[in-house]
């Protein structure tokens, strides 16, 4: 299941701006999720409505115009890690807009293809963010999760946006398949 130090207990509290379960590290058979948290002013005072937040596979980011706040200090990339395949599931159930609580402990990782590997250019590295004052790459929280209770949903988003998405694809789907069926008709 791979190697973690454990740096720090932690709980962290928030709304999910965005989640990614397509993770492109080598460390995806424990990474349960990628999860773009807000909390403090972003969340008391609403800024996340004047930033564009998007979470992408390993890493997330944010956008704003001149004279809007946001706070990075009140936002982070929290990776989630597990060997429990229930965790796995509960971090699987968190979506875009829920209110989150997540207890684990930030850990430095080490992973690699083959047990019992030695050779450190085949051991893959992962080190935690362990401050809120960090940037860029490596600013990261790679958070360990013990169980499924471990990730509560306190609050479900809205989900409007969600459930529109299924007539969507269902009507882009049909409209193709009508083309197609028009086309075959044409060329026949």
């Amino acid at each position: 299941c791979g190697q973690f130090t454990p740096l720090h207990e932690s709980s962290v509290t928030g709304m999910a701006f965005g989640i990614s379960h397509k993770l492109a590290s080598e460390f995806d058979d424990v990474m349960a999720a990628d999860v773009g948290l807000l909390w403090g002013e972003n969340a008391a005072k609403e800024l996340y409505r004047d930033v564009k937040l998007r979470v992408m596979m390993d890493h997330y980011e944010v956008w704003w115009k001149d004279g809007q706040r946001f706070n990075l200090a009140d936002a982070a990339n929290t990776h989630l890690a597990s060997c429990d395949e229930g965790a796995f599931a509960a971090a699987k159930r968190i979506r875009p807009g829920d209110q989150v609580r997540i207890r684990g402990w930030l850990v430095n990782a080490k992973a690699a293809t083959e047990p019992g590997e030695t050779d450190p250019r085949k051991i893959l590295s992962w080190h935690s963010s362990v401050t809120r004052e960090d940037r860029g790459e490596g600013a990261c929280e790679l958070l360990y999760v013990r169980s499924a209770g471990d990730i509560e949903i306190l609050e479900r988003g809205p989900r409007f946006w969600a459930l529109a998405r299924w007539p969507g694809a269902a009507g882009m789907l049909l409209a193709v398949f009508l083309w197609h069926r028009r086309l075959r008709a044409h060329l026949a």
